[in-house]
């Protein structure tokens, strides 16, 4: 419980969380979207211009993680901020 309660105390510092405080490159131009691209997924070497390739295991640094990350962190906050409260 006292892990639990420390968690939740940190929480409540924590946030918001909106897709709008980053642009991201969604095909829609709309801000409002969420978008996420698969972390495993590259740039065909041989192929720029074609489809990417999977390259399991190895993140793309380059790729579009950041509202992933959000909507994680969010995840985790609401998690122990609903367990505490139970």
């Amino acid at each position: 419980m006292k892990r639990l309660r420390a968690r939740a105390d940190e929480a409540m510092t924590q946030g918001p969380w909106s897709v709008t405080f980053e642009t991201s490159p969604a095909a829609s131009g709309d801000p409002h979207d969420y978008f996420s691209e698969g972390p495993y997924w590259w740039p065909d070497p041989d192929n720029p211009d074609g489809p990417y390739i999977r390259r399991d295991g190895e993140i793309n640094p380059d790729g579009f993680h950041v509202h992933r990350q959000a909507i994680g962190e969010l995840s985790n906050v609401v998690r122990d901020l609903s367990m505490a409260a139970y």
